[in-house]
């Protein structure tokens, strides 16, 4: 990615959590595949 100024930003980021209730989460969630 170029920045205003022409510098070069390069990014890595991990994004990690935990579902408590699987069943919960199976169920309320409208879209499961594009949460993940």
């Amino acid at each position: 990615m170029l920045t205003g100024d022409i510098n070069i930003v390069d990014l890595w980021f991990i994004v990690q959590y935990r579902i408590k209730d699987a069943k919960a989460y199976l169920f309320n969630v409208k879209n499961v595949k594009k949460t993940i």
